[in-house]
C-alpha cells in the first residue's frame, strides 16, 4: 500500500500543479473582472491543494516529483491549438472536461484509502478537494450556459 500511496500522492501533486499552471496561463486572455476573479480564486484553491500534497509527500518521507517545464508547456498548448486561440466557450468546455477527470481521480483515490483509519485525515481532505473541483466544474457549466 505504501507504494500505491506514494504514487497517488505524487499523481495528485502533479495534477494540482498542472491545474494551477493551466488556469494561470489563461488569465491574461480575459478582460471581464468576474471571469478574472473566478480564475484567481480557482488558482488560489488549486495552490492550496498543491501545498497540501507537498506536505503529505514530505510527511510520509516520499520524494517530491520534479515538475519540468516541458510537461507544463502542454497546459498552454492542447490538441494542436494554443489556448490563446480558443474562444470562451471552448475554454469553458475544456475546463469542464479537465475538472471532470480530476473529480474521477479524486473518487478513485478516496475509494482506495477510505477504509484505512490511519488515513482518515487524508481521506477527509480528499473529500474537501473533490467538492472544490465540483464547484469549479459547476461554475464553468453555469457560465457556459450563459454563452449558449
Amino acid at each position: 500500500m505504501k507504494n500505491k500511496l506514494s504514487f497517488k500522492l505524487k499523481e495528485f501533486y502533479i495534477l494540482e500543479a498542472y491545474q494551477v499552471y493551466f488556469y494561470s496561463s489563461q488569465l491574461n486572455a480575459f478582460e471581464d473582472p468576474h471571469i478574472i476573479n473566478a480564475y484567481e480564486l480557482m488558482i488560489e484553491k488549486e495552490k492550496m491543494h498543491v501545498d497540501f500534497f507537498t506536505g503529505q509527500i514530505k510527511k510520509m518521507g516520499f520524494q517530491l516529483p520534479a515538475l519540468t517545464g516541458a510537461v507544463f508547456n502542454a497546459a498552454g498548448y492542447l490538441t494542436g491549438k494554443s489556448l490563446n486561440a480558443l474562444d470562451l466557450k471552448s475554454r469553458y468546455k475544456l475546463a469542464i472536461t479537465f475538472e471532470n477527470e480530476a473529480i474521477k481521480m479524486y473518487e478513485s483515490f478516496i475509494s482506495l484509502i477510505h477504509n484505512d483509519p490511519n488515513l482518515s485525515g487524508l481521506t477527509k481532505n480528499l473529500w474537501h478537494f473533490l467538492v472544490e473541483e465540483e464547484f469549479h466544474q459547476f461554475w464553468f457549466k453555469e457560465h457556459l450556459s450563459y454563452l449558449q
